[in-house]
This record gives structure tokens, sequence and C-alpha cells, in this order.
């Protein structure tokens, strides 16, 4: 009986030990994944928010040009 108890005690060591396994290469998955929306996020963002500024100046040039009556 004693051996059975320390087999299974064996047992639930080795299930936490790859439980913390598991949970390392989640977590590494998952910050390998932050990094490459990091670099997205990077490139993209700069370019949104420069096409939101010119497309405003477009506007604000088509309405002096309206108001001025050149169209």
């Amino acid at each position: 009986m004693t051996r059975y108890v320390e087999d299974l005690d064996l047992g639930k060591e080795r299930a936490m030990v790859l439980q913390d396994e598991l949970r390392n290469r989640i977590a590494e998955q998952q910050g390998m994944r932050m990094y490459v929306l990091f670099l997205v996020t990077a490139i993209f963002l700069p370019l949104s928010f420069l096409t939101g500024v010119l497309g405003i100046m477009a506007i604000m040039l088509l309405i002096s040009m309206l108001w001025k009556k050149w169209f």
C-alpha cells in the first residue's frame, strides 16, 4: 500500500512538472506573438496617423479652393 501511495505522489510530482513546462511554453509563445503584434503596430500605426493627417489636409485644401471659387 505504501508503494502505491509513493507511486501516486511521484505521478503527482511529474504532472506538476509537466504542467509547469506547458505553462512556460505557452508563456513563451504568447511573448513571441506579442512581439509580432508590436512590430505590426509599430509599422502601421504611424502610417494610419499620416494617412489621417494628409486626408484632413486634402479636405482643408479643397474647402479653400471652393471658398475662393477656383472650382
